[in-house]
């Protein structure tokens, strides 16, 4: 590792290496939009598709009233689970159940970001499952009808088997499919296999079924903790770019996110769903759709940090700590943030990867980058406390000094 004197920091943005979404896009679009178009069939590790593609997205029905977006229905306490679709660009739908217009989206599961929780999904169906009907976490028999148990159960362990499934009910006098299918359980080691004809499934049913006809698939999550929303995996917040008042809950749960969760920033993303199956989805991100209170801060803020080794030891902090408590960056935008380091202060770089505890480690989470003057964070909010990057302060034994520091954005 190498010592530099920080005299000042340059914080620059990779936007203009999106050409394309220069003007209304950061990552977060540019993310979601890779995702949809990925074509894994199985993740590392023989992880199903959507724990490392796609979209897992969920629509917030406004009628319900809950106190917030990642709130539970006591239906959905009761069963211990709520649902998600899987969006991509071999399972797409074209509208959301019930008119929904905006929700949440989530980080997949490997994927999700250091100090976030991941989720354990318990089954999923290659179409909406009716599982509010359902027992066993909304997995089970639909009307104790047993052919409408988990897949494995009633042998149905194959594509083949499940197409020729589909067409007895669908050919038989009760056709309602949603009732009668069955559900492939993702608890058990073969889940990726299952998955993958849950994806062939979904592409049979487009082709063959006029009544089911782009409607989504479902999976079902395991309830998390509402009260506790810091740790919840949400990705971003979403609204239907053609509703009237998605934009409007969108914020609201934007706002209501950044307050509950310790100021952090979660984007908001606009997105049209595809009409059919070679239909391309559209998603946006614009900055000035973002919410004040959760938004960046768009000030330049001057302000000092001051610290007193005298008589201890050195001390090696994170770059966050010498981040303002109460200013709201966001990821990939430009800043410019001039610091004057005391004497007893100065840079310590990890040449092989990312500072975690204190520690250089190259297969670490990062948080943001610091190279040539140019700092890029890699995401939104209030950024303080141990972040993962290249770069660490160290405050020498015996000194004590205080740090100057403008921020200004660009």
């Amino acid at each position: 590792m190498k010592k530099e004197l920080l005299l000042s920091v340059f914080i620059a943005s990779l936007l203009t290496s999106f050409a394309c979404y220069a003007k209304e896009n950061t990552n977060i679009a540019n993310d979601l939009k890779a995702r949809y178009n990925d074509s894994t069939k199985i993740c590392s590790g023989d992880k199903p598709a959507y724990q490392c593609s796609g979209i897992l997205i969920r629509g917030i029905n406004q009628a319900n009233k809950l106190p917030h977006a990642w709130s539970l229905k006591s239906e959905n306490k009761q069963k211990e689970s709520f649902s998600f679709a899987f969006l991509r660009h071999d399972q797409p739908f074209s509208s959301f159940p019930r008119g929904y217009d905006s929700g949440i989206i989530m980080f997949p599961q490997l994927k999700t970001p250091a100090g976030k929780n991941t989720y354990k999904v318990y089954c999923a169906f290659p179409t909406d499952g009716g599982t509010d009907a359902r027992t066993g976490h909304g997995c089970g028999t639909y009307n104790n009808d047993p052919m409408s148990d988990h897949c494995d159960k009633v042998g149905i362990t194959t594509y083949d088997a499940w197409v020729n499934n589909f067409n007895r009910i669908k050919n038989s006098n009760d056709t309602n499919f949603v009732a009668r299918q069955c559900a492939f359980d993702m608890t058990i080691s073969s889940r990726s296999k299952d998955f993958d004809i849950i994806r062939q499934a979904n592409q049979y049913i487009q082709k063959n079924s006029s009544k089911y006809y782009m409607r989504n698939n479902e999976l079902l999550v395991h309830a998390w903790n509402e009260d506790n929303a810091a740790p919840l995996p949400i990705e971003a917040f979403f609204y239907l770019i053609d509703s009237t008042d998605g934009l409007k809950h969108a914020q609201e749960f934007q706002r209501d996110y950044y307050n509950q969760a310790n100021k952090e920033f979660v984007p908001i993303v606009g997105i049209k769903l595809p009409q059919n199956p070679t239909d391309e989805l559209t998603i946006r991100f614009n900055k000035n759709e973002q919410t004040q209170g959760g938004s960046t801060t768009n000030e330049t803020k001057s302000y000092t940090i001051s610290y007193d080794r005298r008589g201890m030891k050195g001390q090696m902090a994170s770059f966050g700590a010498i981040l303002p408590n109460d200013y709201s960056f966001m990821a990939n935008k430009q800043y410019r943030m001039e610091i004057s380091m005391p004497s007893g202060a100065c840079l310590e770089t990890c040449s092989i990867g990312s500072f975690y505890q204190g520690v250089c480690g190259a297969s670490q989470l990062v948080e943001y980058t610091y190279s040539n003057n140019i700092f890029i964070p890699r995401k939104s909010g209030i950024l303080k406390g141990a972040l993962i990057g290249n770069k660490n302060i160290l405050m020498q034994a015996n000194t004590a000094g205080t740090f100057n520091i403008k921020i200004t954005p660009l």
